[in-house]
C-alpha cells in the first residue's frame, strides 16, 4: 500500500527542483549576456522564468502554513534558504537586472549565488529526507518500494541536475578564460 504525503506539509523535494531550475536559468542568462544586451528578450524571458519558479516555490510548496508543519531542523534550513533566495536573488533582480539594467557581472554574481543556495540547501535538507526515508522503511517493516519513496528519486534527480548545471557552468567558465 502506497503512502500519500501530507499535502499540508512543505514540499522540500519540489523546492529543490525549483532551486535547480532557478540556478540553471540564471546561468544560461549570464552566458547569453556575454554576447547580448541585458534588455535582450531571451535574457529577460529567463529572468521572468526565475521569478515564476521562485513564486511557485514560495507561494505553493513553501507557504507559511506548510513550513510550520515541518520538523524544527527542516523548518530552520528551509527558512534560511527562502531568506537567501529573497535577498540574494529576488532583491538583486529587482534592483535592475529584470529591467535590463545592471551588468553581466551583476547577473553572473546572482547566478553564482543561486548555485550556492541550491547546493547548500541540498546538503542541509538531505539529512531530513534520509531520516524520513528511514521512518518510512521502518514503518513498513523493512518493506518498501520505489513507488512508496518516489520523493527520493526527485532528490537524486535534482542533485544530478544541479551537478550537471555546475559542470556546464564550469565548462563555459573555462572557455571564457
Amino acid at each position: 500500500m502506497s503512502k500519500i504525503e501530507d499535502v499540508s506539509v512543505a514540499c522540500t523535494s519540489c523546492s529543490r527542483h525549483h532551486l535547480t531550475t532557478i540556478a540553471a536559468l540564471l546561468n544560461e542568462a549570464a552566458r547569453m549576456a556575454k554576447n547580448r544586451d541585458m534588455c535582450d528578450s531571451e535574457i529577460q524571458d529567463r529572468i521572468s522564468m526565475v521569478e515564476q519558479e521562485a513564486d511557485a516555490m514560495e507561494r505553493i510548496d513553501l507557504s507559511s502554513e506548510k513550513i510550520s508543519a515541518l520538523p524544527p531542523k527542516a523548518k530552520e534550513v528551509t527558512r534560511k534558504m527562502l531568506n537567501d533566495v529573497r535577498t540574494k536573488i529576488r532583491h538583486k533582480l529587482d534592483m535592475g537586472i529584470r529591467w535590463g539594467q545592471g551588468s553581466i557581472d551583476d547577473l553572473e554574481n546572482i547566478a553564482k549565488d543561486a548555485t550556492i543556495i541550491n547546493n547548500t540547501y541540498l546538503q542541509d535538507i538531505t539529512p531530513y529526507h534520509l531520516e524520513k526515508l528511514e521512518k518510512n522503511i521502518t514503518g513498513t517493516m523493512g518493506q518498501t518500494s520505489v513507488s512508496d519513496n518516489t520523493w527520493i528519486w526527485w532528490i537524486v534527480g535534482g542533485a544530478l541536475a544541479g551537478f550537471m548545471g555546475w559542470l556546464v557552468f564550469r565548462k563555459k567558465e573555462e572557455e571564457v578564460v
